[in-house]
């Protein structure tokens, strides 16, 4: 018998399958949906409709906790536009096709200017009406509009609020959605700064917004995103009881908020809490108008805060903001660790402070130090870097360049703070490469100076110093926690090596004793004493300042 080709032969195949009513996994069928999330700054709680050319609808279905929705479109006919509806407040989104299809305020917004109406709801009562071509020049005139808002909030400058990241995470185009307040009715659109609840834009027709003349940015007095921190705090009784270090993550939020989520502490319990915060000056924030505080570096990645208020302890925060995109590689390169650190030995406080490790990360999970080699993680979901599996997890600033690990002791026996700085060799590196303002804090347990009930001096101090070419002209703490005197021209030099690291690296020697790590982009800097036995132990961190401090 003669064989069959092959093209004859899977007629035949096919023509039995279909006679004895079986299948093979080629005809299975996956559906055509059209999915995005529905956002406001906050996931939209309520329901999703959509609405095909010829009036068919689905829905309404409700939106996810994180603001996710999909919608099957098989048999439907683009293009498609969404509805979302919370109470009496609703946002609209258009689809050409199959695809995603975030629903927000700019979607909204774009389809508005999409309509001679300017009305979008328009647009859901006959989506036939809405054509690719005004949707897309519609979107570029948002684009266009929004451009410094979105320069200052780090999103794209070709952002596309239709099918774009819309991550319900209140950094990126959502702090932007969390800042600003949109309504469009009747063809005619405002927008309120949430925070101050301030107009920006005034009850003005949809075809009277011109995009060529950007709406002004509104970062400035703003913060946004999550940090995770660390704390430590020194307490002035001689036996150290008190003594507390903790971690956990802080979420700022555009509106002017925040939320604090303590998750673990030496004093053994957790805790979370809200606030607000407000502005001092660019780069310079204050906690719930108490003198607490915050340094942001300028590209807002790591943030100091110091708390002077405490009659009787001093404590600092370190703060950085959560990158969810790192991972061991990001970790690599010869890093200069610093510590500060306090324990209770025999019922009497003692505080230590200096350089204490030299470790190399190598970029794919091992690494190695003075103690010998061992392993490391780096968790994405949290932004933190597990050593040698263990539970106590370093955070990440300036990706991967700067590393900030809490030590937790149980009942504030043994508590402190390491900065890890990643080394970096500039062959231009000199006392000019320093200039320029910055903002200091620093915390201090002086084993020397006693308070007027005679326990160990413990202080935070913040100061303003502005480096110039090998002299500050600013101030660090020379007396007692009551006093703060501010010296001029205290000189520091700068090396490209230390015999104590043994390496080759960028760093500087204040007045001959502090000694100085920056960060490689020169935006932070960790400093400690280098004396063998000093009489004090404490850490300074620098944050450079975007303008000259007060």
């Amino acid at each position: 018998m003669k064989k069959l080709n092959g093209f004859l032969f899977a007629l035949v195949l096919c023509a039995l399958l279909a006679l004895t009513g079986c299948s093979d996994s080629s005809s299975s069928h996956n559906p055509s949906t059209v999915a995005g999330i529905a956002s406001s700054g906050a996931a939209i709680s309520g329901t999703v409709t959509l609405k095909d050319a010829t009036g068919e609808e689905l829905g309404p279905e409700d939106i996810g906790a994180d603001g996710s929705f999909t919608f099957i479109v098989d048999g439907l006919t683009p293009p498609f536009v969404i509805k979302a509806e919370a109470g009496d407040e609703r946002w609209f989104s258009y689809a050409a096709g199959p695809g995603t299809a975030n629903v927000n305020p700019l979607t909204m917004l774009a389809l508005a200017m999409a309509m001679e109406s300017g009305n979008p709801e328009d647009a859901y009562a006959d989506p036939s009406e809405v054509t690719d071509d005004a949707i897309a020049s519609a979107l570029g005139d948002v684009q266009a509009l929004f451009a410094n808002l979105f320069t200052g909030f780090g999103v794209d400058e070709d952002f596309d609020p239709f099918s774009g990241d819309c991550t319900v995470n209140h950094d990126g185009i959502d702090a932007l959605f969390d800042a600003l307040d949109f309504t469009v009715a009747e063809g005619n659109l405002t927008i309120t700064e949430k925070k101050g609840d301030l107009p920006f834009i005034d009850d003005t027709p949809i075809g009277d917004i011109d995009p060529n003349q950007p709406l002004d940015d509104i970062t400035p007095p703003l913060l946004w995103g999550t940090y995770n921190y660390c704390y430590l705090s020194f307490y002035t009784p001689s036996d150290g009881n008190g003594s507390d270090a903790g971690a956990g993550y802080l979420t700022f939020v555009a509106d002017g908020t925040y939320t604090a989520v303590e998750e673990t502490s030496s004093s053994g319990a957790a805790s979370e809490g809200t606030g607000e915060y407000t502005y001092v000056s660019q780069g310079v924030f204050e906690f719930n108008l108490i003198n607490k505080k915050v340094f942001l570096t300028p590209d807002r990645e790591i943030a100091v805060v110091s708390d002077l208020n405490s009659s009787d302890g001093a404590e600092i925060n370190i703060l950085c903001k959560r990158d969810t995109s790192l991972t061991a590689a990001d970790i690599s390169g010869t890093y200069l660790v610093m510590e500060l650190g306090r324990e209770t030995v025999d019922g009497t406080a003692i505080a230590e402070s200096g350089i204490v490790d030299v470790i190399t990360f190598n970029g794919s999970g091992g690494y190695t130090g003075e103690e010998g080699p061992g392993t490391y993680t780096v968790d994405a979901s949290t932004g933190r870097i597990a050593v040698d599996g263990g539970t106590l997890q370093g955070m990440v600033a300036k990706g991967g360049d700067v590393i900030v690990v809490p030590e937790i002791g149980s009942g504030g026996t043994e508590v402190g703070i390491s900065v890890l700085v990643k080394t970096s060799s500039d062959p231009d590196w000199d006392e000019s490469s320093l200039n320029g303002e910055y903002w200091m804090s620093e915390l201090y347990s002086d084993l020397e100076v006693t308070t007027a009930s005679g326990d160990d001096a413990v202080y935070t101090v913040i100061a303003s110093l502005t480096m110039a070419n090998g002299l500050i002209d600013g101030g660090f703490n020379e007396s007692t926690p009551d006093g703060y005197t501010f010296t001029p021209d205290i000189p520091y030099v700068t090396y490209d090596s230390h015999p104590e690291a043994s390496i080759n690296f960028d760093n500087f020697l204040v007045d001959g004793e502090l000694l100085g790590i920056v960060s490689p982009d020169g935006e932070f800097f960790v400093m400690t004493s280098d004396a063998e036995t000093p009489e004090e132990a404490g850490i300074s961190l620098g944050v450079k300042g975007v303008h000259p401090p007060d």
